[in-house]
């Protein structure tokens, strides 16, 4: 996976200690910033808002998995149900 990131939307972790006012003005105006470490990336900074609409989309997401895989489960149901003595039962008997 790579990230794109804009040359001005870099800092290092030593400016972000010197000028975390301005770098905070900056996220809030809407620039994702990126902090970097021993000149490698170690954080993204995005404003409160977009987070919250980041985890927004990763649960839809989840729950559109959630909802092919019980669609899935359906189409290929044959109506058979057993009880848990049975499914344990089974189970025995294959370990034999």
């Amino acid at each position: 996976m790579s990230i794109v990131m804009e040359r001005n939307n870099i800092v290092s972790s030593s400016d972000l200690v010197k000028n975390f006012a301005k770098i905070r003005n900056a996220v809030k105006a809407g620039t994702n910033m990126f902090v970097f470490k021993n000149n490698k990336p170690d954080l993204a900074i995005l404003d409160i808002d977009e987070y919250e609409k980041l985890l927004k989309v990763i649960e839809l997401l989840e729950n559109e998995s959630i909802l092919k895989m019980v669609e899935e489960r359906d189409k290929n149901d044959s109506g058979v149900r057993l009880t848990t003595e049975e499914i344990v039962e089974r189970r025995k008997a294959l370990r034999s």
